[in-house]
């Protein structure tokens, strides 16, 4: 038998990564010299080349040098110069948008407020030997913190609560309760970051849908969806454990143990929390208050002119310390997760541009028509949901999202359907993604987790939510959807 040494085995990764970049360059400078294809368009071949290196790119090599490859690629078709490229990728509203507010969300994590909240869920009196009713808590402290921060500290946060109540109560890492918590965990989070369309993946499929049909969603509308669908899908995992998967839960039964929180929110942590409701508050007003000053003024700033106004005030605010109340510098150090930046810049970019006429949308309809033709609206919503489902939790969501909205918007308006239920759903939907460490950093770090859970158990105890979670998603669209839209 031969055995790899690490020398070969460095080699063997070497040409793999070469091989893989040679893919990435052969299709985006390559793809537009093969014979076109009607309906597409000379500029279309070029744009799916582009879209299809950088896709690969992402998936087999890095997020960071395909990014930056396929703009300057886009500066040589009739999308526009290198230098407009740039300029429109990384000085566009959106992008600044989800910069600032990046930045603004480390400064409740550097607060301690995140962490606070969480330990406060969970310590309530009602939880004493109720199994059930703490898994919920433990959920609950996991999507908040997720909507107001981000999944990885959610995730962290509340795995560490899940030990230390394990601990208290007898289990183990061989019992089957501590398994589904873990996992549980995760999906709360996961759906948390999904609540408000400020998030990365949310702007970025919101972007698409300005960019191609010129139709923008209510922060407002966005929100109230998001959490009858994410929350309901928290809900409905923990209805499968209790009723389908049924661990043993005697041992929380038979205990008197509350969690108890001893820490107790200071001064400044408080102001933190006041500051972040008065920005929710904000970017949330223009879309419900009736003519006057105030959604004047607030819709001029528009809502990074509000994130960057929040930022400039508590970055001049000076405390009796003589700090400042926040030092903007810091946390966009710390705040802004650069790979995530430059992906989610290059995404939206080439979005705007397979909206032009490149012919992309006709070649869908081509392709699609016939299999929808007299079956409507139905089968395309299930079509859509359902490859996107199975897609996610196969490769980056970013991926996939960017593969289905041409699709959504293409279909959406010809079938009579809202496309705004699409791709909202989608930006839920999407986030369904643990079932294979491949779908997304947050499944590897949870397949990571081996002490706690295997890779075959996160499979096992997460395959069945997964197709529930799609008729739910089904219901909640058809129904919910259609009252909002």
């Amino acid at each position: 038998m031969r055995i790899m040494t690490k020398a070969s085995c460095d080699s063997a990764k070497m040409i793999s990564y070469y091989s893989h970049s040679l893919i990435v360059i052969l299709l985006i400078f390559g793809f537009r010299y093969l014979p076109t294809i009607a309906p597409l368009t000379d500029y279309g071949m070029q744009i799916i080349g582009i879209f299809l290196g950088c896709l690969y790119g992402w998936t087999m090599v890095s997020v960071i040098w395909p990014s930056f490859l396929g703009l300057l690629a886009l500066g040589f078709t009739q999308f526009g110069s290198v230098s407009a490229v740039l300029q429109q990728t990384y000085g566009g509203d959106t992008y600044l948008f989800c910069f600032f507010m990046l930045s603004f969300a480390a400064l409740i994590t550097k607060a301690g407020v995140t962490d606070y909240i969480a330990k406060w869920v969970i310590s309530r009196k009602i939880a004493k030997g109720k199994p059930w009713t703490i898994a919920f808590l433990v959920y609950t402290a996991a999507y908040v913190v997720g909507a107001l921060v981000s999944v990885m500290p959610s995730i962290v946060i509340c795995w560490t609560l899940t030990y230390q109540l394990c601990e208290k109560f007898g289990y183990t890492n061989k019992d089957l309760y501590p398994k589904l918590m873990v996992i549980g965990v995760v999906n709360a989070a996961l759906m948390g970051h999904c609540l408000f369309p400020f998030k990365a993946f949310a702007v970025m499929m919101l972007n698409v849908l300005n960019a191609q049909l010129d139709l923008t969603v209510n922060f407002g509308l966005f929100t109230i969806f998001a959490f009858v669908m994410g929350f309901g899908g928290v809900v409905l995992y923990l209805l499968i454990c209790r009723f389908i998967y049924r661990p043993d839960v005697s041992l929380i039964e038979n205990s008197a143990f509350v969690y108890e929180n001893t820490e107790r929110l200071n001064t400044y942590q408080k102001q933190v929390l006041v500051i972040l409701g008065l920005l929710v508050l904000a970017m949330f007003l223009p879309g419900f208050l009736p003519s006057c000053g105030v959604k004047t003024f607030l819709t001029a700033l528009g809502n990074t002119g509000i994130v960057v106004a929040f930022l400039m005030v508590c970055s001049a605010i000076v405390l009796k310390n003589g700090h400042s109340f926040a030092d903007a510098a810091e946390l966009i150090k710390t705040g802004v997760p650069w790979p995530t930046m430059i992906l989610l810049a290059t995404a939206m970019t080439l979005a705007a541009a397979i909206g032009g006429e490149t012919g992309i949308k006709e070649m869908f309809q081509q392709i699609l028509g016939p299999i929808l033709n007299g079956h409507g609206t139905m089968l395309f919503f299930a079509l859509v949901i359902i490859i996107g489902t199975i897609l996610t939790n196969i490769i980056n969501n970013v991926v996939v999202g960017l593969i289905l909205m041409p699709i959504i918007c293409s279909f959406s308006i010809t079938l009579g359907f809202p496309p705004e239920i699409l791709t909202v759903a989608i930006c839920l939907l999407m986030n369904v993604t643990f079932f294979l460490p491949s779908g997304s950093p947050v499944a590897a770090f949870l397949h990571g987790n081996s002490q706690w859970v295997s890779s075959i158990e996160v499979q096992k105890y997460s395959v069945l939510y997964i197709l529930l979670m799609l008729l739910w998603a089904i219901v909640v669209c058809l129904t919910l959807g259609n009252l909002l839209w």
